[in-house]
């Protein structure tokens, strides 16, 4: 018997690493050199520089730079899970309101919706939200729902309409019950569209529940940068911005 061959060893993309360092060291030199040509006003730098901002991250995490109302855990936490439920609320019932729009009758009566929705500003939709809800988790949640919902509907509205026709005469014509035209037909095809309509939900997901949060909560990244705002203390309201990259 021949001997198999020995697995070639995985080979490390050191080039993409590379553009990754040159990328955040150029980002990083031209933040120092901006906050040293900034100077200082009466309330500190007007930039504060990386490693002050790093400082401000590690006294963060370590519970000495943490405004009143828990440690930096509980802030990032409330803000995961505003924005969890709201997202996934509102991938539910994009999908459900995207797979009826695909329908022929059904997509004119979801037309203006849809483009209302996409069309209203964030912050209009976050203070209807708090003004119907308070300050409550819930305004929150619905609020990332109202906002992502439109943006799934699309894609999954889009995704089902090029669905193959004629695959799916096939599958009736040879008889393919309704749980096998599901599990080989149309959840592959709209697989694309889910994970395209998840990730631009997740990203607008957090523009919103921190706004959410900045606007009208005591808790969370959104009011621990807004705090740190009308306070002053640029270099945590920064330090905030990165734990929220982190």
């Amino acid at each position: 018997m021949r001997k198999r061959s020995a697995e070639r060893p995985v080979k490390i993309n050191w080039r993409k690493y590379a553009i990754l360092a040159a990328s955040f060291l150029t980002i990083t030199t031209l933040w120092g050199l901006a906050s040293l040509s900034l100077g200082e006003s009466i309330f500190g730098a007007l930039l504060p520089s990386p490693t002050t901002v790093l400082i401000a991250v590690f006294n963060i995490l370590e519970g000495r730079g943490v405004i009143i109302g828990g440690s930096a855990m509980y802030h990032v936490s409330l803000t995961l899970l505003r924005l969890g439920f709201g997202l996934a609320l509102g991938m539910i019932i994009g999908t459900v309101l995207g797979l009826a729009a695909s329908r022929g009758r059904l997509e004119r009566l979801f037309d203006w919706p849809i483009i209302i929705g996409m069309s209203l500003p964030t912050l209009i939709i976050v203070l209807m939200f708090i003004a119907w809800f308070h300050a409550e988790d819930i305004a929150a949640v619905f609020a990332v729902a109202a906002a992502t919902t439109p943006y799934v509907t699309v894609n999954i509205r889009d995704g089902a309409k090029s669905i193959d026709r004629g695959i799916i005469e096939m599958g009736h014509i040879y008889g393919a019950n309704r749980k096998l035209m599901t599990w080989d037909i149309f959840i592959p095809n709209l697989t694309p569209y889910l994970f395209s309509a998840a990730r631009y939900a997740f990203s607008l997901s957090w523009k919103v529940v921190t706004l959410a949060e900045a606007f009208g909560f005591s808790g969370g990244i959104g009011f621990a940068v807004y705090y740190n705002f009308w306070m002053f203390n640029q270099d945590l309201m920064l330090a905030w911005i990165v734990i929220f990259f982190m």
